[in-house]
Order: structure tokens, then sequence, then C-alpha cells
């Protein structure tokens, strides 16, 4: 069994630039649990319903159902097409983290763990 209050999260925003202008931001977030305490019984972890919102209801990023992860790995999410920057402020990380044991019949079986949720800030942009 997976003790669900061993796995943190962490996220963050940085903004990019190109010739000292602002063409955008990326967000990523780092999912970490303590490697002994699954490793013979987990062959993998994925990642589903994952966003990150602003105001609880704006979608800026987010990634694919079934997303894959490893241990202690900065994720970075999708942008929204319409939505390269994200303005400074607060946002919603949220993620449903599953993972993948091995049946006695040999096949896989995603397992629900929980639900993650985060808020990561957005800091103002550099001055140029």
């Amino acid at each position: 069994m997976v003790a669900e209050d061993s796995v943190s999260i962490s996220g963050s925003i940085q903004h990019t630039y190109k010739d000292n202008t602002l063409t955008g931001s990326t967000a990523s977030v780092t999912i970490s649990y303590p490697e002994d305490e699954f490793a013979n019984n987990i062959k993998g972890w994925k990642l589903k319903n994952v966003t990150m919102k602003k105001d609880a209801s704006v979608l800026y990023r987010s990634l694919p159902d079934g997303t894959a992860y490893t241990n202690g790995q900065p994720i970075t999410l999708d942008q929204e097409s319409d939505k390269p920057y994200m303005p400074q402020g607060s946002y919603t990380f949220s993620a449903d983290i599953y993972y993948t044991v091995k049946k006695a019949d040999g096949s896989d079986a995603d397992k629900f763990l929980k639900t993650v949720t985060t808020t990561v800030t957005s800091p103002e942009p550099d001055e140029s």
C-alpha cells in the first residue's frame, strides 16, 4: 500500500525572454516520494487531470492524461495556445496521481493514489 502523505509536490513559473523582450512563461512541477518505500512494488507513475489555473477557472497549463513522470524530476506543463504568458499572481496546480503495479496474472493495473494541489506564484516580469 502506498502512503498518500509520503508524496510531496512543488512548482515554479519562470518567464521567458528573447533579446530582453518577454515572450512567455514556463510552468513546471516536481512530484517526489521516498524511493525505497516503493521500489519493489511500483512499476511506474502517471498523472491525470493535470491543470494549472488562475482564479480557479482560467486554464493556463495542462498535460495529457496518463503522462508518466520520474521521481523528483520537473515536468513542464503544456501551454494553452492562447496563453503563452502567465501574468503575475497565484495559480492552482492540480493533478490526480496514479501508480502502476503488476497484477498476479502479469498484467498492469493503474491504482489511484490521491489528488494533489498546490499554489504556484508567477513572479513579476524582469524590467528590461
